[in-house]
Order: structure tokens, then sequence, then C-alpha cells
């Protein structure tokens, strides 16, 4: 389905949007949108799914360097979308100043090795997870919606999104470094 999702052939797709109203109110608000996600489901289907807004430029912060061989098929499949992607290896600055006053998606559920954490009560059991998005939203005043492509089986999928928060506030002596 990658492939098909990246070349653009979403006519192939049966594709739910669920809860498409919160993200078109979250960007309504003018101020960009963090969309954040997880390694569950399809994240290729969400971005995919972008393509029906031609008004709106998404961008993908994504460590291409991590995979160098998916960044190549990438660029060949959808060059549109390998010109989006925002490399988190750059100055937070730089990465911050990029997201800002766009529609980005973001994987929130895992940190980058020497990345700050914060340990939270995930199904009963302490987990780590990035506070990178959390900071970014907070400085750059944007919401957070969450995201999520799930597989239906065949040619299905149901792309749900929630509003986690239209603005986070964070003291700027209680955010890490």
């Amino acid at each position: 389905d990658r492939v098909y999702f990246l070349s653009g052939n979403l006519h192939r797709f049966d594709m739910r949007l669920i809860g498409i109203e919160k993200l078109n109110h979250a960007m309504d608000l003018g101020r960009g949108v963090l969309l954040i996600g997880a390694h569950v489901g399809s994240f290729d289907a969400l971005r995919a799914a972008s393509t029906l807004r031609p008004d709106v430029t998404v961008r993908v912060v994504l460590d291409a360097e991590h995979s160098p061989a998916l960044s190549a098929i990438l660029r060949q499949l959808n060059p549109q979308i390998a010109a989006g992607i925002i490399n988190p290896r750059k100055d937070g600055t730089a990465v911050a100043l990029e997201i800002g006053a766009a529609l980005v998606t973001m994987l929130a559920d895992r940190g980058r090795p020497g990345n700050a954490t914060a340990s939270v009560d995930f199904f009963g059991r302490p987990a780590q997870f990035p506070t990178a998005p959390w900071q970014i939203a907070a400085a750059l005043h944007v919401p957070m919606v969450l995201c999520v492509g799930l597989y239906r089986g065949r040619n299905r999928y149901d792309l749900h999104f929630e509003t986690v928060t239209e603005q986070l506030q964070i003291e700027r002596k209680e955010r890490q470094n």
C-alpha cells in the first residue's frame, strides 16, 4: 500500500475520515498545526490523504538519514512529499522555524538517542516518550491533533483525528532544554 499512497493512487482505497472536522477546526485557527502520530497503522495513508486538500501544505518531520534507501524511494515516488520533509537532525531553532505556520506531522511515540524524554504511566507501566513535540507545540502556540491511519483489511483505512490541545501552556521554567 505504501507505494500506492506515495505515488498518489488514492482511488485504489476506501478511506474513511473520522474526526476530520477537528483537524479543520485546528487549521482554521491560523497558527499552524502539529499532527502527532505513532508507530501504529499507516502514516503514509495520512500523508496521502493530505493530497485531498491541495490548498494545504503538509510537512513531515522525518529522520531521512535513518533509512536512506526508503528516502531515495520516497524522492522517486513523490518528490513533493520528499521536498517537504523537515530533518530533525538540524538545529532545534531551525526545525522550530520550519514547523511554524505549517501543517506538520511528527511521530511522538519514540525518542531518538540523546533527545529528552519523560517517563509517563502507559497501560500501568512507566514508558519513555519524547518531549520535543510538546515543547515545539508550546513554544509555537500551535494546536496539537493526534492522527492515526488504521488498516481495516484489503484496501480500507480509517483515518482518525483527535484534538489533543488547541494551545499547550508550559511555563518557561518547566520546559526542558
